[in-house]
C-alpha cells in the first residue's frame, strides 16, 4: 500500500495503480475534468498508462462559469 492525496486528501491505494484505476474508484472520473498529478497535467489519453507513486498529489480541475 501506498499514500497519495486526492485533491490534499490523504488516501491509501495499492501500488500499481493507474490514475485511471484511482479515479475510477474513487468516482471521480468525468468528460470535462482535467487532472494534474504533481501540478502536471495528465491527458486523457495516458489515464491508463500513468501508475501512481507514493505521495503523489492528484487534483481533479471542474470547470465554472461565473461572473
Amino acid at each position: 500500500m501506498i499514500n497519495v492525496f486526492l485533491n490534499n486528501k490523504n488516501l491509501s491505494i495499492e501500488t500499481e495503480t493507474s490514475l485511471y484505476d484511482f479515479l475510477m474508484r474513487n468516482q471521480q472520473l468525468r468528460d470535462d475534468m482535467a487532472v494534474t498529478v504533481n501540478n502536471t497535467l495528465v491527458v486523457r489519453k495516458d489515464f491508463n498508462t500513468t501508475f501512481l507513486k507514493a505521495n503523489d498529489c492528484v487534483d481533479i480541475l471542474i470547470p465554472m462559469q461565473g461572473g
